[in-house]
């Protein structure tokens, strides 16, 4: 009896569940609670790496607008702490360019942000002994896009629509350099009726059009909602002059003239303007046109080498204008060295918008900065204003209804304070 019984407990398999049950489950509660655990350092890595693409992206922002370092560690912190990463205690953010490692380690084009930040055990402290550490990184790239180069041409006045206006027969050829407007409206620079314009781009802040058989022939793509192109002359200034040398001084007809100022550095000052009809030369040097109008009529001569002609008022009214009608010679250039390197010719910057002409079948050589900052500039009839060695032409406005060849070739050797395009900037996040 006792032998069978001794059999059927050993047989007797109920309960045995409950044993390995009881024995399994705190191993599966561990291992449930460990996987929770693993999952929510996951959610910390996934969202420390959407902080940290903001942040690099911040550093790229700010580096493509002229900041420093300083400005891309602030930029870059902000935007972390903004996506839930607090940069203190033992939270790190660290910011290198070139990169220190990855794909792109050593390539000063690239900048990349680490962030680190630990975080605490709960039920992995069972097989851990230290806090398990969370570490993410990004990289962003900063390039230029293929807009950048030098303006040519650039209308300096940031709201008005056809700041850059070309209209009737134009053919504006300025293969090499750019042409541009700082002009925020969508109709910024307009292309019109049958003119037609070839240059190496086209860049505004604004956007462009073209009208009815107007052409636009760029070596590499326009770039529209540019950032506007820094005024490359917004320190010059009128020098200081007293008095009048000659007052309403002319050259008529057939009468032939030249003017010499004392030295190249103290300016010659003709007050009530200057009427060119005949033939007029100009020795190296400083004029001041105070007040009236500088007129080059069509059977005028202007030449002159190492000059730049200032357009202003001592009054601070009746600020001098320039005009040039058909048929006019002129060949100028600026100098290449001292305060006013590359400028032609500067319409103070104080002076109200009138316009300032070169009219009709005007043959014309202007080598240096023609800088008219608040006024109109007009380009009619046929004008090859270029020459070959350098033109700018920077004003508040530009209108252009004529033919006209123009180059930045050859300023800076000119001593020309270029125009220069940053284009608009491309930023990616490449990692």
């Amino acid at each position: 009896m006792l032998t069978q019984q001794i059999i059927r407990f050993h047989n007797n398999t109920r309960g045995a569940v409950a044993i390995l049950w009881g024995l399994l489950l705190p191993v599966i509660v561990g291992l449930s609670a460990l996987g929770v655990e693993v999952g929510l350092w996951y959610g910390q890595q996934r969202d420390y790496q959407t902080a940290a693409d903001a942040a690099v992206l911040a550093a790229a922002y700010t580096v493509s607008e002229g900041g420093d370092s300083t400005d891309m560690a602030t930029a870059a912190q902000e935007e972390a702490e903004n996506n839930g990463f607090a940069v203190s205690g033992n939270n790190t953010l660290t910011i290198s360019t070139p990169p220190s490692s990855g794909s792109y380690a050593g390539n000063s084009d690239y900048i990349e942000v680490s962030m680190t930040a630990p975080s605490s055990l709960m039920f992995a402290s069972l097989f851990l002994d230290n806090d398990v550490e969370i570490t993410v990184r990004a990289v962003a790239v900063v390039s230029a896009s293929a807009g950048s180069g030098d303006a040519c041409v650039l209308a300096l006045n940031n709201s008005m629509e056809k700041s850059l206006l070309f209209s009737g027969n134009a053919n504006m050829d300025m293969s090499g350099c750019v042409v541009a407007s700082n002009s925020t409206d969508s109709n910024s620079i307009q292309i019109s009726g049958s003119a037609t314009v070839t240059a190496e781009s086209l860049q505004t802040a604004g956007d462009y059009t073209t009208v009815g058989a107007a052409s636009l022939t760029t070596t590499t793509d326009p770039t529209t909602g540019a950032a506007e192109v820094t005024d490359p002359y917004e320190d010059l200034e009128v020098p200081a002059y007293a008095g009048c040398d000659e007052t309403e001084y002319k050259v008529k007809p057939n009468q032939n003239k030249t003017i010499s100022p004392i030295d190249s550095s103290t300016p010659y000052v003709l007050c009530d303007g200057l009427d060119v009809k005949g033939t007029l030369t100009l020795d190296p040097g400083i004029y001041v046109i105070d007040g009236g109008t500088f007129n080059v009529n069509s059977t005028a001569s202007l030449s002159g080498s190492d000059v730049t002609l200032i357009l202003t008022s001592s009054s601070g009214s009746d600020h001098a204008k320039y005009t040039m009608n058909g048929g006019a010679s002129i060949d100028l250039s600026a100098p290449s060295s001292g305060d006013y390197a590359g400028v032609l010719m500067y319409r103070d910057r104080d002076a109200s918008d009138e316009d300032n002409t070169m009219n009709g079948n005007s043959s014309a050589v202007f080598n240096g900065a023609l800088y008219f900052p608040s006024s109109t500039m007009k380009f009619a009839g046929n004008s090859d204003a270029g020459g070959s060695a350098c033109t700018q032409l920077i004003a508040d406005n530009v209108q252009i209804t004529g033919s006209t060849s123009i180059t930045s070739s050859g300023c800076e050797a000119a001593g020309a304070t270029l125009a220069t395009l940053s284009g608009s900037s491309s930023i990616n996040l490449v990692e």
